[in-house]
């Protein structure tokens, strides 16, 4: 199978926990690798701040880069942007909303 795969999100699992091993663990059995920085928080509250949210991805896959953008205001939760090469062509995501974050969720 020549399947790229991420897998990303709010996981509710602090690195290094017994739990976020297990999940890891699973991921690593099927060819998935942590590509998201664990130390750098995705998740603000009155009492701080946590990483919660994590991307996995497939061992081949070339991720160039992978960072919180902590400037954007969305949600309680800091997007997580990737940036990543394949070794087959895939189309290209269409940017739809642009940098227009206000408008996202309104009805055009």
């Amino acid at each position: 199978d020549k399947s790229e795969i991420i897998i990303n999100g709010d996981f509710n699992l602090h690195y290094g926990s017994r739990e976020f091993l297990a999940v890891e663990r699973l991921h690593d059995d099927n060819g998935l690798v942590l590509q998201s920085d664990p130390n750098i928080p995705t998740f603000f509250h009155p009492k701080g701040a946590s990483t919660p949210d994590h991307v996995f991805s497939s061992r081949a896959l070339n991720m160039l880069s992978c960072s919180v953008l902590a400037d954007m205001e969305v949600s309680d939760h800091k997007p997580i942007r990737m940036k990543f090469t394949a070794h087959r062509k895939i189309a290209r995501f269409p940017q739809t909303l642009g940098k227009n974050w206000e408008s996202y969720g309104r009805p055009r």
